[in-house]
This record gives C-alpha cells, sequence and structure tokens, in this order.
C-alpha cells in the first residue's frame, strides 16, 4: 500500500511539474554577449519564469579554475533565487574568463528498485539546459597578464597585445571556454596581434576548428610548464612543430610536450 500511494504521490507530483512549466523564460543581462568587467565591479543576474516552486528550484553557479583538465568545475553558491550577484576580486581572479550559470532541479520521485532506492526516494535532478553566462575580466597590469588567459575571439586578442608576459597558461579556446561543442562568437584562424608576447607559464592550443596558422607568436621564446598543440583540425601539425622548435631554441619549455590530432600536411 505505502508503495502504490508513493506511485500515485509521483504521479501527482510529475503533472503538477509539468503545469507549471519550471523553466527559465527570460534572462539579464544577455547571455548571448559576453559581459567586459573589471576587479571590483558588481554584476547582477537574474532569471524569470516558473522556476522555485515546491517542486523546482534555481541553482547558481560559478566557474573559476580547473583549466588544465579543459573543463569547468562549478561551485554552488546560491539557491532558489531569481537573482544573483557576483562581485569580481579586487585583486582579479586569476583568470580573464569565469562563467556564471543558473540551473533548474526539479523534485523528481524513484519508483522502487533496489538501492540506493529499495522503497522508492525523492531526489533533485537537473533538467533542460542551464543559462550560462561568460564573463571576461579585464586588468591592466601592462607587461605581465597576472593569471591564466584564455583566446577565445578577436576581443581577447586585442587586450593582450600590450603583453609580454602571461603569469599562468595561455589557453587558445578549448573546451572550458566552448562548453560541449563548438564555440560562439567569431573562430580565430589566427594569433596575429599578440606578437609583444614572450613568455607563459604553459600554453594549450586545442579544439580550434577554423584556426590556420600561429603567426602572432612569433616572439613566443619561453614556456614554463607544459606545451600542448592538439586537435585543431585545419591547422598543419608541421606548424606545431616549428613553433616548438622555435621555443626550444629561445629560452626553452620546462615540462611536457604534446603535439597531435592536427591536420596532416604531409600526405597529398
Amino acid at each position: 500500500m505505502r508503495n502504490a500511494m508513493a506511485m500515485v504521490s509521483g504521479i501527482l507530483l510529475a503533472i503538477a511539474v509539468g503545469l507549471s512549466g519550471c523553466k527559465i523564460v527570460s534572462t539579464t543581462p544577455d547571455t548571448e554577449k559576453v559581459i567586459d568587467v573589471r576587479p571590483g565591479q558588481t554584476i547582477e543576474f537574474k532569471v524569470t519564469g516558473f522556476v522555485n516552486t515546491p517542486t523546482s528550484k534555481t541553482v547558481w553557479e560559478v566557474a573559476k579554475g580547473n583549466l588544465d583538465d579543459r573543463w569547468p568545475v562549478y561551485d554552488t553558491v546560491l539557491e532558489r533565487s531569481g537573482t544573483f550577484k557576483l562581485t569580481v576580486d579586487p585583486d582579479g581572479e586569476g583568470t580573464n574568463r569565469i562563467r556564471v550559470r543558473c540551473v533548474i532541479y526539479d523534485l523528481m520521485y524513484h519508483l522502487p528498485m533496489s538501492p540506493p532506492c529499495p522503497e522508492g526516494c525523492w531526489s533533485w535532478e537537473q533538467t533542460g539546459y542551464p543559462k550560462t553566462w561568460d564573463i571576461r575580466i579585464l586588468q591592466d597590469t601592462a607587461p605581465v597578464w597576472q593569471g591564466d588567459y584564455h583566446l577565445w575571439d578577436s576581443r581577447d586578442i586585442e587586450l593582450l597585445k600590450d603583453y609580454t608576459t602571461v603569469s599562468g597558461s595561455l589557453f587558445v579556446k578549448n573546451l572550458w571556454a566552448c562548453g560541449y561543442s563548438s564555440c560562439d562568437g567569431d573562430d580565430l584562424t589566427n594569433l596575429e596581434g599578440i606578437e609583444n608576447l614572450s613568455s607563459v607559464g604553459s600554453l594549450s592550443i586545442c579544439f580550434n576548428k577554423a584556426l590556420t596558422s600561429l603567426s602572432g607568436l612569433e616572439g613566443l621564446t619561453s614556456v614554463g610548464d607544459y606545451f600542448y598543440i592538439e586537435w585543431n583540425s585545419s591547422l598543419c601539425g608541421s606548424l606545431a612543430e616549428d613553433l616548438r622548435n622555435q621555443v626550444l631554441a629561445r629560452g626553452g619549455i620546462g615540462g611536457s610536450i604534446e603535439i597531435w590530432g592536427n591536420k596532416d600536411c604531409t600526405t597529398p
């Protein structure tokens, strides 16, 4: 009898969820544009819709790190609110890009089965696609950028033109910036504009579908940690090897070197 009552409750809850919509109708600011902010600045994010009901809730998350694995790690910072405020660290965030997202969770009933729900159970489950904001942090610290730097679009290149050093990792588009598929915005075909750059903590040029040239990196002389150029479908592997040789002949590479998955330009 208890299981039957739980099943009936689950059906009624599913109907309530369906009627409520449990989705985000609109967002502020626009999620389609990168938001430029400076250290110390506060940004307010809003979502509207049927998003905080007895059977659904919003969860606000922020991703700032774990970029070595090319995937963001989100930390939950607020639940059950249609508004979230983020204040950028006055000393910078250690990167030029962070992400904020709002995720919808629905309360779902699981039918009786073996563990973990031998008698049926309720749990919060993520539903639908989250709303995500990309935030670009601006620094006035030339000639040294403090932290990691992501080159995702032409604006990122323009902002790096006066810098000679990136103290952290230089990422040229990767899965962290692009999500699970391709990046939004313009696709980089070259890196022209950052010719002043001579030293980076590490280099990752990965998963670029339009990049055909590494021009712009002629001044690079030192890579302190790892050197990765991988899975760039339009970039000749020989160009990656040329850049590797250039750096090795000048200041050197302090860690591992990985070059593969790029275009084979040696086979007719």
